[in-house]
């Protein structure tokens, strides 16, 4: 109880701390476009998944404080000084499966402290192999010899902590073995493309997933049916003055007599649909919407879903009293390509990186008066020109009211 009654506090204040020096940060440039080219990306992914749902700007602070919360337990996760052990919810699942001899999947996603799950099982004397993207095996590896990792959890080393590569070929077969000799395997359920976008196409399906169609793979299910054991999903949940809590859900398992074929299928769709339910719950505290732009497969729209053009108008006073309106929740404006552009997420294509029409588009936005933005140019037939492409594109369109 001591314990908990001095971490919590401590925990608290670094979170603080730390959400200062996130502030600072904003202050460097070079760090500053760090910070904002992930939460560009992030703001992608949440557009693709809820564009059509949720406001534009509620779609931005979702990924804004997605992004901030990735930064924050990257953070904490290193100081284990301050760690928090968990407390834990629906353990029964994984002691069910370990009385098999046989080992378990646990298979979290990237929520709140998921970082910290392998010490949460080192705590309750459990040998953990993990699997993770290729950049991460050396990190997580030297950090185990670190004096601060064995001071914090005595006795922890190779032979209770393993970490195995997606990018190895042999890898199934590393986490077949492991699982052979009673250890628990850890393999994230989003980690569907890897760090840098890598993904599998042999074993993967197309599975419907937040209103979008994705590419995911198959490969823990084939794990589980391989080695005759059940994938347990894991989450990690904030609770305000409280430690962090570890949720074991009901296990997904072959059925009896299932083939590895139908399984493979079946328990990755079963899983991501856990995810997807995490997700909806809980969006702003997922971390991975940087790389759901690569999940998505590319969609088509009927033209009948797009706002039927309107006239143009020829001069500058046609424009008084009339507001720039984005034509439809798909158009945002992204650096993803290392330059601004107008990015369709329904249809995931760059509509067009012209600068000029960016602004309309950013103007368009936040509901600007179409004649303020147009007398912005000194050459008003230049103006018309770039407003007549975006409003014949479909992109933009005039109102005669702001944006609500």
């Amino acid at each position: 109880m001591n314990t908990e009654q001095t971490t919590i506090p401590a925990v608290r204040a670094r979170w603080l701390a730390l959400r200062d020096e996130l502030r600072q940060m904003r202050q460097n440039e070079s760090l500053r476009r760090s910070v904002e080219a992930r939460a560009d990306l992030c703001r992608m992914g949440v557009a693709m998944a809820f564009s059509h749902e949720l406001p534009r700007n509620t779609v931005v602070r979702i990924a804004d404080q997605a992004n901030r919360r990735h930064y924050l337990h990257n953070r904490i996760f290193r100081e284990l000084d301050i760690r928090e052990p968990f407390d834990m919810e629906g353990r029964e699942h994984l002691d069910a499966a370990l009385l098999a001899g046989q080992g378990a999947i646990i298979v979290p996603a990237h929520f709140g402290r998921y970082r910290s799950i392998p010490q949460a099982l080192f705590d309750i004397g459990l040998s953990v192999t993990l699997l993770v993207d290729a950049p991460n095996t050396t990190v997580l590896s030297s950090m185990v010899q670190m004096d601060a990792w064995q001071q914090s959890f005595v006795g922890t080393g190779p032979e209770s902590f393993a970490v195995v590569s997606s990018r190895d070929v042999c890898s199934l077969w590393s986490l077949a073995r492991a699982l052979a000799a009673g250890r628990v395997v850890i393999a994230f359920a989003d980690g569907n493309s890897g760090i840098n976008g890598y993904a599998h196409d042999r074993g993967s399906i197309y599975l419907p997933f937040l209103s979008r169609t994705i590419s995911a793979r198959t490969g823990i299910a084939a794990l589980a049916v391989h080695a005759n054991v059940p994938m347990i999903p894991v989450r990690a949940r904030e609770r305000a003055g409280r430690p962090p809590l570890l949720c074991f859900y009901p296990p997904i398992r072959a059925e009896n007599h299932e083939d590895k074929t139908t399984f493979r299928e079946r328990g990755t769709r079963a899983l991501y649909k856990w995810l997807e339910k995490c997700i909806r719950e809980s969006p702003s505290h997922w971390e991975e919407w940087s790389t759901f732009t690569r999940w998505v497969i590319p969609t088509s729209l009927v033209n009948e879903t797009r706002m039927a053009p309107v006239l143009v108008p020829q001069a500058l006073p046609a424009l008084a009293g009339k507001f720039l309106t984005i034509a439809g929740p798909y158009y945002w404006v992204s650096s993803t390509r290392g330059t601004r552009a107008v990015f369709d997420v329904e249809r995931l294509q760059c509509v067009s990186d012209d600068q000029h029409m960016v602004d309309l588009v950013l103007a368009a936005e936040s509901g600007t008066g179409a004649l303020e933005w147009a007398n912005r140019y000194a050459n008003s037939a230049f103006a018309l020109d770039v407003l007549a492409r975006a409003i014949a594109g479909g992109i933009v369109t005039l109102t005669r009211r702001g944006i609500a």
